[in-house]
């Protein structure tokens, strides 16, 4: 049910033209994150914004901490590609609203394709172009009628009913491990206890890790909920009552950041490791916080404009020591990702009653070659899955498997890996392993057949 194909084309031919090497994937990913920051200052100032905030915005964007899970995980490069298409498709439908005739069209048609790639990129960028129309809105005295919008995002609607029925007919949806039958209302109050919690990752980039666990709202009471519910009611009425161009633009950057978040609040089944519960992960807020850096950028130019000479002398110095303390942290938190035993070890450390990162850190010590430690992560795990009256995944046994095959107990080794559950996940790993059996048993032909 994983359908990103423009995302998995472009690892293709990042292969194809520059090599298997790490380096040549993590300098794509390097690249893409650095035009998305060229496209934000460029989009900034198409929006209204005058240079020096689409330069604040796109530094900010940069150097934020919160990127570093897509920029430095190779896999995360489908939030890269989708933004790049994503803002790239904006930028087109702007530049066509200022065209004429035969330019107009074909700068419509080329933003509506670009969108097109965005989706098959990631389908984080559904709600995209709806920024565009409240962008529009925004100044109460310049404020374009909503028709004017509405060829364009009847477009939009098209395409994106045409990807959704596709891939219901075709590639179907994934398999959810979290529970869909929630209530809806858990569901609002775990959405809007998100938003808030989104929010101030991007604020306070200091508490993140590569693996969190945030548990299931059931009360618009409970303190996220009801902060998240505070942000919502406070944004909309502002946004009744704006007034210059400035607020304007910082209340319509906030709410396109509430609307980019709308895919990935949990309102539809999505599979997630069972012991995640709401599902919450650094990367979902790339897309979204090209609108928050856009917030942030407007009120510092407000400041800027207020205080005079003296007070735009404190906000320049204050912005590059937070922007020298991004770049810091976002170093420090790249080399996280340097190797998986360090990603691992990262993992179990942040989220300690989590299972999976056990798993994951048992399988890296494994290959490592530390079976002892391997061993003591994996009855870690299985009293972590116990806790949670879950059963524990076959790739478990495999684990366990290899253990006890590097310590020559062949026997104890198949009877793991001959088990249903673990050949059903037709991994090869499972293969290799049961013909290196076979044959330091002298059943060759048997071996033989698991090679094949």
């Amino acid at each position: 049910g994983y359908y990103r194909p423009l995302s998995a084309l472009s690892l293709v031919a990042t292969h194809e033209l520059l090599g298997a090497e790490p380096f040549a994937f993590h300098l794509t990913n390097l690249v893409l994150h650095l035009t998305v920051s060229l496209l934000l200052c460029w989009l900034a100032i198409r929006l209204g914004g005058t240079r020096p905030t689409a330069i604040i915005a796109g530094l900010l964007f940069a150097a934020h901490p919160i990127h570093v899970e897509s920029v430095a995980w190779i896999s995360g490069r489908t939030d890269l590609l989708a933004t790049v298409f994503g803002l790239a498709s904006l930028v087109l439908l702007i530049h066509a609203r200022d065209s004429e005739s035969w330019k107009k069209m074909l700068l419509l048609i080329s933003g509506w394709v670009v969108f097109l790639c965005a989706l098959l990129s990631k389908e984080a960028v559904a709600f995209l172009p709806l920024c565009l129309l409240v962008y529009g809105r925004a100044d109460p005295e310049k404020q374009e009628s909503w028709r004017a919008h509405l060829p364009n995002l009847i477009v939009h609607v098209a395409l994106l009913t045409g990807y959704v029925l596709f891939r219901l007919a075709f590639v179907a949806l994934p398999d959810a491990e979290l529970d869909g039958a929630a209530a809806p209302l858990t569901k609002l109050f775990s959405a809007l206890a998100g938003m808030a919690r989104y929010l101030l990752m991007f604020l306070a980039p200091l508490v993140q890790r590569p693996y969190m666990q945030v548990p299931m709202s059931l009360s618009p009471f409970e303190p996220m909920s009801l902060f998240g519910v505070v942000l919502l009611t406070g944004l909309v009425l502002a946004w009744r009552r704006r007034s210059g161009e400035g607020i304007s633009r910082l209340l319509a950057a906030l709410l396109c950041f509430a609307l980019c978040l709308l895919p990935v609040l949990n309102f539809v089944r999505i599979t997630s490791p069972s012991d995640m519960g709401f599902t919450m992960a650094e990367r979902f807020l790339y897309l979204p916080s090209l609108f928050a850096a856009l917030a942030i950028a407007e009120l510092s130019s407000m400041g800027a404009q207020r205080f005079g000479r003296r007070g735009l002398t404190a906000l320049i110095a204050l912005g590059m020591s937070c922007l020298c303390g991004m770049l810091w942290v976002s170093h420090h938190r790249a080399l996280t990702w340097k190797d998986e035993l360090t990603l691992f070890g990262t993992m179990t450390r942040g989220a300690p009653r989590a299972p999976l990162p056990a798993v994951l850190l048992s399988q890296a010590l494994r290959r490592d070659g530390r079976n002892d430690d391997a061993l003591r992560e994996v009855e870690r795990a299985l009293r972590l899955y116990d806790a949670l009256e879950d059963a524990p995944p076959p790739a478990l046994s495999v684990t366990v498997a290899g253990i006890r095959l590097s310590e020559g107990r062949l026997d104890e080794a198949a009877r793991l890996l001959e088990h249903p559950s673990v050949q059903a996940l037709g991994a090869a790993a499972v293969h290799r392993d049961l013909a290196t059996i076979h044959r330091l048993q002298g059943r060759l032909d048997e071996a033989e057949a698991q090679l094949d």
